[in-house]
């Protein structure tokens, strides 16, 4: 599909405590949060056709977090035996 980009690998060391994995997500999280929040500041200052540029970027990036969350849903799902699947 043209103007789709890749997917980042997202996965992290196994060997990594428990702690570790999840204060490194909590990071990029609040740093995504920074991003956005810094992205909307930015989009109330410009023009119509920016706004409606930056509209589509937020969106694309909604997108992506959302095929993100069910690909991760679906090889969650995978582990779970067919019988035990809600």
């Amino acid at each position: 599909m043209p103007g789709r980009t890749p997917k980042p690998e997202s996965r992290l060391p196994r060997h990594w405590s428990r702690r570790v994995r999840s204060a490194v997500l909590h990071a990029i999280s609040l740093a995504q949060f920074a991003l956005t929040c810094a992205h909307a500041r930015a989009t109330r200052r410009r023009d119509a056709g920016d706004r409606h540029a930056s509209e589509i970027d937020r969106l694309r990036q909604e997108l992506n977090l959302l095929h993100e969350e069910m690909r991760l849903k679906d090889a969650r799902m995978q582990r779970i035996p067919g019988h035990r699947r809600p």
